[in-house]
């Protein structure tokens, strides 16, 4: 028995419907799925979208035009893609548990938080971090870092190839440094303790001043009439305290007027022999105190 066309539409097994083109040789097609659940219709809008728009349902079956968000500048896209303009959400979290990709650009408003979580893997076995720090300029600023400053996890240690500043407050712990070539200055030490052994250079007076600011220490070797200079004392209420290691083979020793001996008296010196001199002021020089054993053999 021949079907009707509206028979074939109602038949019951799995088929589809094709619709051919113009001459007829070939065709696009509307198929079932193998299986559904129950009984399904879906409603056709009754005009056209615009341009780039899709096909979407409302659940119930209805389907209507819509815009894809992933296109449309002014939404997020949600993965993917390119947007520009503005985002406000007001007071809205983004709780997407999700990854959103794609370039933004433009401005985010309102009062909304990004809820996420940060997960820090264990890096007790990495011997080499690099220090972030974030910049003191505004604006969309990427993280600050440098190889000259690393952390190690491991030993809990700080690296820097150098200081800059004030170091205040509380240190505890060790401090050690590497030899150094030289340290001009350490500022003003309130408490010290020193466990080992403190070196102090012998410094060798070229000339006849005895120079305060380069050492405590000096050693010179005379063998003729000499008359010596004390220079850059500490200032007044400071005090500067030195040592002169004098080894005399000939000549008379003229010391500063400054300099006040035990008894308003300088000691008597004996040629070819070597001899200590101790010096210390606090007025910065107007008047130095001297002391000295005399006489040792060389």
């Amino acid at each position: 028995m021949t079907q009707t066309k509206a028979e074939l539409l109602q038949t019951r097994h799995q088929g589809d419907i094709r619709l051919g083109d113009a001459d007829s040789t070939h065709y696009v097609g509307l198929k079932a799925p193998a299986t559904v659940a129950s009984n399904l219709v879906w409603s056709l809008p009754a005009a056209d979208g615009s341009a780039n728009q899709i096909l979407k349902t409302d659940g119930s079956g209805a389907l209507g035009w819509a815009t894809d968000s992933a296109t449309d500048s002014t939404k997020l896209p949600l993965a993917g893609g390119t947007m520009s303009g503005d985002i406000n959400l007001g007071t809205n979290d983004i709780t997407n548990g999700g990854t959103i990709t794609g370039t933004f650009t433009g401005n985010l408003t309102g009062t909304a938080s990004i809820a996420t979580t940060v997960t820090v893997a264990d890096e007790s076995s990495n011997t080499s971090c690099n220090v972030l720090f974030a910049t003191a300029a505004t604006g969309n600023l990427a993280p600050k870092s440098g190889t000259n400053l690393t952390f190690n996890s491991d030993t809990g240690a700080l690296t820097a190839t150098s200081f800059v500043g004030a170091l205040t407050g509380n240190v505890t712990g060790t401090i050690q440094t590497a030899a150094q070539t030289s340290i001009t200055s350490l500022g003003t030490l309130t408490s010290l303790t020193v466990d080992g052994a403190c070196k102090q250079v012998a410094e060798a007076v070229g000339a006849l001043d005895i120079d305060l600011s380069t050492g405590n220490y000096f050693t010179k070797t005379i063998s003729g009439n000499s008359t010596f200079t004390f220079s850059n004392p500490a200032t007044s209420g400071t005090v500067s305290a030195f040592t002169l290691e004098l080894t005399h083979s000939s000549g008379t020793v003229t010391w500063p007027a400054s300099v006040k001996w035990n008894a308003d008296t300088a000691p008597t010196l004996t040629t070819g022999k070597t001899h200590l001199f101790m010096f210390v002021t606090d007025d910065a020089g107007t008047r130095y105190r001297g002391s000295a054993l005399v006489d040792y053999v060389n």
